[in-house]
């Protein structure tokens, strides 16, 4: 990647993560300008700099392990760390467009299409798990009894992978990686747990978090041990007692100009207007069909009634006569 000119570019988009512990908060920044668009990671304290620089060996041990990812190109430009910005749509909001269409055969399709994508990046005959990885998922059974992946990309998640015009899948976040084996379920199992902690209220009136499990080839035995396994991720990341994570009700909705969120919901709201306008102009349109037979009658009923008036007269005429 070259360097891009810093004083021409222009903020699109940021984003804060201070509810982390603090040698885990960023800032993610996507830049514009006539070169093109990049993100910048950086950290929001020096406790955060050897997190944020884990990101290229991270990016490396994914692409040397994982035989067909594709990830954004990177360079370390002194505190921050410079990726490549990937052109395409989140297999979140595809996910998503499907919930808010009721469509839940569509749901279930894209379900099954993250499952083959993550199955396409390859598996490990090695089913020992090592370090973080380990930890985390001491309570699940010695041999789940699926596929392992090579490597552990805690971040493989729905958010994180983008489909570009061509098709093809993009990792965009590999913050977490860890030099382990991992169960190909559990990424599946995490991946749907965030989707479902985010967009609960969406996606469970077309397709309910068991079912989405199931759907994915998640085991029922294996439900309780994730959770647990996903629980202490959190833990790691936020702290024990999440010290630092704002409660619910003191936060409100922001928008900004460059947020997906905000079009993708004003996207939905138009398509539910849509097909209510459609629905209210086909109705139109009938009446008017109707409307026009009507006064195509009442034309031949006046023609009627000329004629009728023109007989009575002639009649009266005759009678004159």
């Amino acid at each position: 990647m070259q360097a891009l000119d810093m004083d021409a570019s222009k903020v699109d988009f940021v984003k804060y993560n201070r509810d982390r512990l603090p040698q885990y908060r960023t800032e993610t920044t996507v830049r514009s300008s006539s070169e093109g668009r990049w993100v910048q990671k950086r950290a929001l304290s020096v406790e955060g700099l050897e997190h944020i620089r884990n990101l290229i060996p991270g990016g490396e041990l994914l692409r040397q392990r994982l035989s067909a990812a594709n990830l954004p190109s990177m360079v370390q430009r002194g505190d921050y760390v410079e990726l490549e910005f990937i052109e395409g749509v989140f297999l979140e909001s595809l996910l998503l467009q499907r919930a808010a269409e009721g469509d839940q055969e569509g749901s279930v399709e894209m379900l099954g299409r993250f499952r083959t994508y993550l199955g396409s990046l390859g598996t490990s005959e090695e089913k020992v798990m090592r370090g973080v990885v380990a930890e985390l998922l001491s309570g699940i059974p010695e041999d789940p009894g699926n596929e392992m992946m090579p490597v552990a990309d805690m971040d493989l998640t729905f958010d994180n992978v983008i489909i570009d015009r061509e098709g093809k899948y993009w990792i965009t976040d590999h913050e977490w990686v860890f030099d382990s084996p991992v169960p190909l379920s559990f990424i599946l199992y995490r991946s749907l747990y965030v989707l479902y902690l985010k967009h609960e209220r969406r996606l469970e009136p077309v397709l309910s978090f068991p079912e989405a499990l199931l759907e994915a080839g998640v085991g029922k035995d294996l439900w309780e041990p994730y959770r647990e396994a996903c629980e202490r991720f959190i833990d790691m990341v936020f702290g024990k007692d999440r010290p630092h994570v704002v409660p619910s009700h003191y936060r409100k909705d922001v928008h900004q100009l460059a947020s997906l969120a905000h079009p993708q919901s004003r996207e939905q709201q138009l398509y539910a207007l849509r097909l209510e306008l459609d629905a209210t102009k086909t109705a139109l349109d009938e009446m008017l069909v109707h409307a026009k037979l009507r006064e195509e009658r009442l034309h031949e009923q006046e023609k009627k009634l000329g004629e009728l008036s023109n007989t009575i007269v002639l009649d009266k005429s005759s009678l004159a006569e």
